[in-house]
């Protein structure tokens, strides 16, 4: 096999080695998984199985468990011996098939529209490798000769460069570790995430009650209909034609504000349009049924909404906004937005203010509402956090994959 002096930029200090070259062929052979479609999947099914769909969805370089399990006969099925790579086969994005994962567990069914990478090597490093080095590679491969199949014959004269078994083996255990050290953050995601989820429902159920600083219990909670709360905020704006502006819009399903391009004065028309109130209640009337509300910020500064985002200010003091949002992303809060959004699927079912106005709502008084809010806030907080550290991790990692590997 022929040798030449290849070195990655980073490389472990006590390693001198040369690199070996080859083609994927030559360090191993491929050969595809078979059968275990989804409809054979149940409950009951015995048989554990890998899909390809999971190499996408599921798994982020290694089968660390399994999902799946089918009641196709085994005489039918493919199983694994431990160590090889598995390669789907097919997907809509180029540069999805590079989304390799290492199987280190036997006996597992190896479903269809997955290539399988055995080896001698070790099976994590050609694994990162795949998935850090050879996505553009791959992606060439596919596009190049417009296939829509990554067939491994299509793999198998990809040159590869390889270091000592022993290199490998250092550098995949050093992947390894950051890998778990990602997953361990996502399911400390999860959990915050599910935890704060089931708090809020028993919030708004009163199940959970909080107290005042003397720890005695606030008042209870009372009835009231939503104008006694708040009131409409409208600051039209005097369009200059020359001038820009950028507007705001409303996510569905809770997932708040965005920001679209800047647009000319002359281009909106004869579009009514008002200023952003920095910390307002603002909803989408065509998705309110749909948890299309958020509250403004600092960030909305200077920006401006048509007519079909209302704006909305407390009254007299009478209501946390924070709190006021949070009720209206809960169930109950989405059920009465349906209420107050008669008519048909879509973009016929419009919210009627002065039906949203009339809407009774039960709320507990402004102090027990700030007490819910700076909760709230605070499980934010906790959750941004870990998701930074998720993105720093998964930033370092990616940097290391393009420095490690020739």
């Amino acid at each position: 096999m022929k040798k030449i002096n290849l070195e990655p930029p980073l490389r472990f200090s006590e390693f001198h080695q040369e690199y070996r070259t080859g083609s994927f062929l030559k360090f191993g052979s491929f050969y595809y998984g078979k059968s275990a479609p989804k409809w054979s999947l149940s409950e009951d099914a015995k048989t554990p199985c890998v899909r390809y769909g999971e190499l996408y969805s599921t798994f982020s370089g290694e089968v660390d468990s399994i999902r799946s399990y089918t009641n196709i006969p085994k005489e039918k099925l493919k199983f694994s011996s431990g160590g090889e790579v598995l390669i789907p086969r097919v997907g809509e994005n180029p540069l999805d098939f590079s989304k390799a994962s290492y199987l280190p567990l036997k006996d597992i069914a190896i479903g269809e529209m997955i290539s399988v990478y055995e080896t001698e090597e070790n099976g994590r490093y050609i694994t990162q490798y795949i998935r850090g080095k050879l996505t553009k590679k791959f992606a060439r491969v596919v596009e190049g000769g417009n296939v829509s199949n990554l067939y491994f014959r299509y793999l198998e004269p990809i040159e590869i460069a390889l270091p000592s078994l022993n290199e490998q083996k250092k550098v995949a255990d050093l992947f390894d570790k950051l890998d778990k050290k990602i997953n361990l953050l996502k399911k400390k995601y999860d959990l915050l995430e599910r935890y704060k989820k089931g708090a809020m429902q028993k919030i708004f159920k009163q199940d959970i009650r909080f107290k005042d600083e003397n720890g005695s219990d606030f008042p209870n909670w009372t009835t009231e209909r939503i104008d006694y709360f708040i009131e409409r905020y409208n600051n039209p704006v005097d369009v200059d034609p020359n001038e820009s502006y950028r507007q705001i819009g409303i996510r569905s399903h809770g997932k708040g504000v965005f920001h679209k391009e800047s647009i000319q004065g002359h281009e909106l028309g004869d579009k009514r349009v008002f200023w952003v109130h920095p910390d307002a209640f603002v909803v989408n009337i065509v998705f309110a049924w749909e948890h299309a509300v958020a509250k403004t910020s600092k960030d909305e500064k200077g920006f401006i909404a048509s007519h079909r985002f209302p704006m909305f200010l407390p009254k007299d003091s009478r209501v946390d906004l924070r709190f006021f949002t949070l009720f209206f992303l809960s169930k109950r809060g989405k059920y009465l937005l349906e209420l107050a959004s008669p008519g048909g699927a879509g973009r016929n079912k419009t919210l009627g203010q002065s039906n949203f106005a009339e809407l009774k709502v039960t709320f507990p008084c402004l102090e027990e509402q700030k007490r819910i809010a700076d909760f709230n806030d605070s499980l934010e907080e906790k959750l941004e956090t870990v998701k930074k550290q998720i993105e720093l991790t998964k930033t370092f990692k990616k940097g290391l994959l393009q420095q490690m590997f020739v």
